[in-house]
């Protein structure tokens, strides 16, 4: 051992580590390699290493059962040149008690980049807490000194129409594989990053001629910690509050209230919107290496699941992919059981459906993405876990199955050097793989290239997508335009006028051409998916992900093959905007059309030292017609300077008035307002801070202690309940349990990585009776309540509305663009919307009404009338019925049993089960109460991931016209929300 390194091992080495070696097996000092001990396969294995005798003592006594290693892993090989982990650290890998923290991951990384010529480390950009991702490429010193060739080789076999086959043969013979494998995006499954060091590591020095075969003939990726700002967090959490704790059954919560600054568990969901510095950072990865084959390394069910899907695939994903997938996990098992590992298996718990995972952006690009779930104890405790209740896809997970040979034992001893030893040796087998079959691989990527560009021309079939530049929402158009190119879609703008057989076209047109290698990938975003109803699983995740509809914007679908030998398009190659004009030179005043623009609302805020009305009903002024919502600005001197930088960065136009027009009008007043999160789920309400924060809207982030203590009718106007997923209404009022508290949130020396996003002295706890009677109290002062999706259940079942009854009933929309029909037209939440449209729904409450309180509906599901005449006045609306499959015609659509005219689809894009308990049901309720207060109940997420763009507006009408609200008579009584 060099004694450079010693100093850090006995420096760390002072960390605690109690550990019961009761369940330890024993360590084989023998060096033999005969006999049929344990120890005799690995002493084998290592007969070509140096072995480091004190972390290899630590790996068999950390490894609960002789069952639960490979003989790879059981040994850490000896160089007198290049640090091991506990060279650095003072510990080995996957000893109890001890999670390494970032910064300190790194500072082993580039001990390591610096003695061995095997690596490199490189930064792949910041995160949004001011840390950074990183790369280490593992791979001989040969391959090292030609990164920037192997990444042109890639490069060049993505674009089959720029390299031919017979360069593409010369290329495949010269080229290396390039897989990369990620750790730590699920920042409390803790065993991922501290594998890695280890990994790195072996394949850096090791003489094993499998280990010396993998560095020769692949290069290999990882990213350390994905997630670096989580993994800060967590690790401190773990340090602060679990690791005197010994058992799942009686612990804190698992998890610090955030992981980085928005996401929590949807960091894995933003693969489609590309929100995240973390995801847009991995996508530059890949363009700039085109790896062809990931690893995405989680931890979750036991004992390690190898991804395969249980389909149904999305339809768009290559044919050899779906292959390859398959071939991967068969060997990873294979390998594994060769070692007599139980519990390996594959098929039974995803579908392969959904392209929104971080490791999809490979399989969406022609390459192959795939993951683990490594059986885990989110913490550096060995604990005892019970599997007898584990099932899925309905069978335990103890039962033997083709697809799980040799299943795990009903209880198991489970150590974080467990975790550490199935993970290493699964990816050990998927690199020996590869660097068995590189040349295969890589042809693939290069045939999966053809293919895709000749499912384009392929006759039957879709040739483009044309998205017109003229309608409405212009920010939303540059959105879905900017959003292909960030996926790396090739987008043409039409030079002149067109003609195919789906219409007339004009210059300025967008146009998608589908023959270009992710030509499959643009299908997947702009078709419609329909989730098969046949499927024998149920949906993993969102079932669908139409940009059109997510957006809002017109998209056609070109199955004319002309239009791929049209002359007048030009490419695309720089950021898409629609800069807005303001007219006149000396006019009364200015308007803007309320045309659905998702930028109106921040606009109006930019304005805010300015008078600014609405119109209540449409009007004609200066021969244009403005409809409802429609903006009337006074003109001032200085006023233009300010449109013309709003028009320029919001996309809105400012029509010139010579004269006020003369029509009811309210005032816009800004709101102040304030988005309310608990601490038990910041999942969704880091959604809404990234959506309300990326459209320039200010608020408040405010928390339980808050809304218990603050007079909050006098600091707001407008509070913003987040969906809330499934917990129930009593999660949302009692909190994390109190029996763990006082828990802090707050940053200190020891713990620097807490008190972001927000913070608190004790978050245990929660809203209280307390914290319900200022909600009841803000109501009564004449407060807005904007409830999202789950959220809702707070108000119905403790009393904040009346007369709303929530259900689930047996309704099943798992991401489904879903028909609405707006019922109150005159409803400004309704402004910049046509009266049939639709939402995007996940799975949620179902809220219904007593018939002298429809007028409370502001949409609907569906276009059917709310209510039959017949209908009994006290009949529930979420009564549990089937779905009704004779009101279909031919083309799915439902028809209105009295007119038999055709309604339109209720299912636009997804899946939906029971429809006929979710149509005609209520998609948004404004219920006033007599005290002036409103409760606005979405029983949908219009702020779902960032990725339903075409719905914030639902949001954003609420924000901006908050007090101008009309209060519709009732029909048949009286009666208002609250007595």
């Amino acid at each position: 051992m060099m004694g450079e390194w010693k100093w850090a091992r006995w420096t760390v080495c002072g960390l605690m580590l109690s550990v019961s070696s009761g369940w330890a097996y024993e360590y084989d000092t023998d060096d033999s390699t005969q006999g049929a001990g344990p120890d005799a396969a690995w002493r084998v294995e290592a007969r070509w290493d140096q072995v480091d005798e004190i972390s290899t003592k630590d790996i068999h006594h950390y490894t609960t059962d002789p069952r639960y290693i490979s003989p790879m892993v059981s040994y850490v090989p000896e160089d007198a040149n290049v640090p091991s982990p506990r060279d650095v650290l003072g510990y080995t890998v996957g000893t109890e008690g001890i999670l390494t923290r970032p910064d300190d991951e790194i500072k082993y990384f580039e001990a390591l980049a610096a003695a061995s010529p095997h690596v490199s480390l490189q930064i792949m950009g910041p995160t949004e807490e001011g840390r950074n991702m990183h790369l280490v490429v593992v791979t001989d010193a040969g391959n090292q000194a030609q990164l920037d060739q192997m990444r042109a080789y890639t490069a060049a076999l993505a674009d089959p129409r720029k390299t031919t086959a017979k360069e593409a043969a010369d290329i495949i013979q010269k080229a290396k594989p390039i897989m990369h494998i990620t750790a730590g995006l699920h920042s409390p499954e803790t065993g991922p990053p501290e594998m890695v060091m280890e990994l790195a590591y072996r394949l850096a020095v090791s003489k094993h001629p499998d280990i010396e075969k993998i560095r020769k003939n692949v290069i290999l990726l990882i990213t350390p910690v994905t997630d670096v700002d989580g993994r800060a967090k967590v690790v401190d959490w773990y340090y602060r509050y679990l690791k005197e704790y010994d058992s799942r059954e009686y612990m804190p919560s698992m998890s610090p209230p955030y992981w980085g600054k928005y996401t929590y568990h949807d960091n894995n969901r933003d693969g489609l919107q590309m929100s995240q510095l973390l995801t847009q950072n991995y996508m530059k990865a890949f363009l700039d290496w085109h790896p062809v084959y990931s690893i995405d390394l989680h931890e979750s069910v036991p004992l390690m699941y190898v991804s395969g899907g249980t389909g149904p695939y999305n339809p768009t994903i290559d044919p050899l992919t779906v292959t390859e997938w398959q071939w991967a996990a068969s060997y990873e098992m294979t390998e594994l059981q060769k070692h007599n590992m139980p519990g390996v298996w594959t098929w039974g718990f995803y579908t392969g459906w959904n392209p929104s995972y971080l490791l999809w952006i490979t399989n969406n690009h022609n390459s192959m993405g795939r993951f683990y779930e490594t059986f885990g104890n989110l913490s550096a405790k060995t604990m005892e876990r019970d599997l007898t209740t584990r099932k899925f896809v309905g069978k335990a997970v103890t039962e033997k199955a083709w697809y799980r040979a040799d299943p795990p034992d009903e209880k198991v001893m489970w150590s974080l050097r467990n975790n550490t030893n199935y993970m290493q040796s699964g990816v050990l087998a998927s690199l020996k793989l590869t660097s068995n079959n590189g040349a295969m691989l890589l042809d693939n990527f290069y045939r999966k290239g053809i293919n895709g560009i000749n499912a384009g021309k392929k006759e039957g079939g879709a040739y483009a997508w044309v998205i017109p530049t003229d309608q409405p929402g212009k920010s939303r158009l540059a959105y879905l335009i900017n959003q292909l190119r960030k996926h790396a879609i090739e987008v043409h703008r039409a030079t002149e006028d067109f003609e195919t057989e789906e219409g007339q076209f004009k210059t300025g047109d967008f146009v998608v051409r589908l023959d270009q290698p992710y030509g499959r990938h643009a299908t997947n975003l702009l078709n419609d998916q329909l989730f098969p109803k046949d499927a024998e699983h149920r949906p993993y995740d969102d079932v669908s992900w139409t940009f059109g509809r997510h957006y809002k914007v017109n998209t056609t679908k070109i199955e004319d093959a002309s239009i791929q030998s049209l002359s007048g398009l030009t490419m695309v190659t720089e950021p898409v905007s629609f800069p807005g004009t303001v007219g006149g030179s000396d006019p009364v005043a200015y308007a803007v059309k309320h045309d659905g623009s998702n930028t109106l609302l921040s606009a109006r805020f930019q304005l805010r030292k300015y008078k600014v009305s609405a119109a209540k009903e449409s009007f004609e002024a200066d021969g244009e017609t403005f409809p409802a919502g429609s903006w009337i600005i006074p003109h001032k001197r200085g006023l233009k300077g300010l449109l013309s930088q709003i028009a320029s960065d919001h996309m809105i136009s400012f029509d010139a008035l010579s004269s006020i027009p003369e029509v009811a009008t309210q005032e816009l007043d800004l709101p102040r307002i304030a988005l309310y999160h608990n601490w038990v789920s910041t999942q969704n309400d880091g959604w809404v801070r990234f959506s309300l924060e990326d459209a320039g809207i200010p608020y408040d982030y405010i928390a339980d202690y808050t809304v218990r203590t603050a007079n909050l009718r006098g600091k707001y106007d407008v509070i913003i309940m987040a969906h809330q997923g499934g917990a129930s209404s009593k999660a949302m009022l009692i909190g994390r349990d109190s029996k763990f508290g006082p828990q802090s949130y707050v940053p200190s020396e020891e713990f620097p990585s807490h008190g972001f996003v927000d913070n608190a002295r004790d978050i245990t706890g929660g809203l209280g009776f307390q914290g319900l009677q200022n909600l009841e109290t803000f109501l009564s002062k004449g407060g807005t309540l904007l409830m999202l999706g789950s959220s809702g259940r707070l108000a119905t079942d403790f009393g904040l509305v009346r007369n709303v009854n929530t259900s689930r009933g047996r309704v099943d929309t798992p991401g489904s663009s879903i028909q609405t029909k707006i019922l109150r037209t005159d409803h400004p939440i309704g402004y910049g919307y046509d009266e049939v449209t639709h939402v995007f729904r996940t799975n949620g409450p179902i809220y219904s009404v007593p018939k002298r309180f429809d007028h409370w509906v502001v949409m609907q599901y569906g276009t059917k009338p709310i209510r039959d005449d017949e209908e009994d006045e006290e009949k529930e609306t979420t009564e549990e019925t089937p779905d009704d499959e004779s009101t279909e015609n031919s083309d799915g659509e439902k028809s209105d049993e009295k007119s038999k005219k055709p309604a339109g689809k209720f299912l636009l894009s997804g899946y939906v089960d029971n429809q006929a308990s979710l149509e005609k049901q209520a998609a948004i309720l404004d219920i006033p109460r007599n005290d002036g207060g409103r409760v606005v109940l979405y029983s949908f997420n219009p702020m779902h991931r960032h990725l339903n763009h075409g719905d914030h507006n639902f949001v954003f009408n609420a924000l901006l016209y908050w007090n101008d609200y009309p209060e519709p008579e009732p029909k048949d009584h009286e009666g208002l929300a609250k007595d």
